[in-house]
């Protein structure tokens, strides 16, 4: 074998910790409840008197998280980013109902997150009467009045001091060492 000189041991070294710092850059945020709220309305043209159930159910799926992947369920499925989406039938590498890999779901651009979870909405509100049946904690925790989630948003919209308790921090995605 032939020995590398430390010059280009060192620009290994380099290109190896450039190389992992790219992969593990993909940003995912906690999100406050205000944050998502105003999320909700500029990205999603979520219907205002839906703002807090949605804000309710991400903070009862996710905690807020947009890269959280829930623990397998019974079925073998998965459930993927803030509002807790399933593999099974709406993302997946092919897409799925949604047309978005599950993969997507887990940063913190909530666009394809809240185009999703409409979408589950609109097939559940046929189905059942009430889209917010597609997710489990709707029913036990976010059925009745959710204002508290966003009552204390300010009018201009920017995140102020909440009586939900959440993280206000960024976390780096599993390939983040630290």
């Amino acid at each position: 074998m032939f020995a590398l000189s430390s010059q280009e041991s060192v620009g290994r070294m380099f290109a190896f910790l450039v190389s992992f710092l790219l992969l593990g850059s993909t940003l995912a945020k906690v999100f406050t409840p205000c944050e998502l709220a105003e999320v909700l309305r500029e990205t999603g043209k979520v219907p205002e008197e839906q703002i807090s159930t949605w804000v309710c159910i991400a903070r009862y799926e996710s905690e807020f998280n947009s890269s959280a992947v829930g623990s397998q369920n019974g079925d073998g499925s998965n459930d993927h980013g803030i509002f807790q989406i399933s593999d099974k039938y709406w993302c997946s590498p092919e897409g799925y109902a949604c047309n978005v890999s599950c993969e997507q779901l887990t940063d913190d651009d909530l666009t394809d997150d809240v185009k999703c979870a409409r979408r589950i909405y609109r097939q559940h509100q046929r189905l059942q009467g009430d889209g917010f049946k597609a997710w489990a904690v709707y029913q036990r925790m976010c059925s009745g009045d959710t204002s508290k989630f966003i009552n204390n948003c300010s009018e201009d919209k920017k995140p102020k001091e909440n009586n939900i308790d959440t993280k206000e921090t960024k976390k780096r995605s599993l390939f983040w060492p630290f």
